[in-house]
């Protein structure tokens, strides 16, 4: 899947979206830019890593990957409910 998230979000809104999906991911990387730093979100299960790059060109947009049996979309309804003025869109692949 891909999550794709609006400009201006901050950082503790993306870490709290990060946070809701971890658990049902194997993988989610991405460029998104936070409180107006630009970050490679890099995470495999629920480690959650940020890092400040300071030469990307943020798409904000993530990609998520999961398997059989997780919950990816149920999760991606509750971020979606949660934090709707940050959510640009969802893609399932």
């Amino acid at each position: 899947a891909q999550l794709t998230l609006r400009e201006g979000i901050s950082q503790t809104a993306l870490k709290g979206i990060l946070s809701l999906l971890a658990d049902d991911t194997y993988r989610m990387k991405g460029f998104i830019c936070a409180d107006g730093k630009s970050y490679l979100v890099n995470c495999v299960c629920s480690d959650i890593r940020l890092e400040v790059q300071e030469d990307a060109a943020p798409d904000n947009r993530l990609v998520l990957l999961a398997g059989k049996g997780m919950r990816l979309r149920a999760c991606l309804k509750q971020v979606k409910e949660w934090y709707p003025q940050w959510v640009e869109e969802i893609v399932y692949d």
